[in-house]
């Protein structure tokens, strides 16, 4: 039902793009589109492939929550008045839209952990850079305090987040592969 509601939006769509008038309409169904397709990836990305996978479930949980305030505040901001889109929403909209994908990307380093020692602390390791990261992502949506610190906290945490992210899987291979064997000669 929802992937064939995802095709029919997507066919329609490309159509008014090939035959058809850019009105306030399809703007918005090109915004409702965009909100629906993110958080339908994102919660794909945290589908457990394992029913028995605790930590897995629960992000699904986690994910479900988020995405259903980001959709709600979404198409709320996209087909509300259209004499004013009420900021608070917007800025609810893009912190989940955040935090969904922080949850999405943490379920995968989470779901793709060995038991190695190092695995393990670098996964936790780079989860709470990315944590951070988002975390000033949403003070900086929100706009509250003043950016320029908090800039430079996200651009550092998101950087080893990053470098974190690319580093796992090396580990999970040094972690697996077998030692060579040393020969006298």
């Amino acid at each position: 039902m929802g992937i064939g509601a995802i095709g029919m939006a997507g066919i329609s769509i490309a159509g008014a793009f090939l035959f058809g008038d850019f009105g306030s309409a399809f703007g918005r169904l090109l915004g409702s589109t965009l909100v629906i397709g993110w958080y339908g990836f994102m919660l794909y990305l945290v589908i457990p492939e394992e029913e028995s996978n605790t930590f897995a479930q629960t992000t699904l949980g986690i994910a479900a929550l988020v995405a259903l305030i980001g959709l709600s505040t979404g198409l709320t901001a996209i087909w509300g008045s259209d004499l004013h889109v009420d900021e608070n929403l917007v800025k609810t909209a893009f912190a989940s839209g955040a935090w969904s994908a922080g949850v999405a990307w943490i379920t995968q380093l989470y779901m793709r952990m060995t038991q190695a020692t190092l695995v393990r602390w670098a996964t936790s390791t780079t989860s709470g850079f990315l944590i951070i990261a988002i975390a000033v992502l949403t003070a900086l949506i929100w706009g509250e305090t003043d950016p320029s610190g908090l800039v430079r906290l996200f651009a550092a945490t998101g950087v080893l987040g990053v470098a974190g992210t690319f580093v796992l899987p090396l580990l999970r291979r040094a972690k697996t592969s077998p030692s060579p064997e040393i020969t006298s000669g």
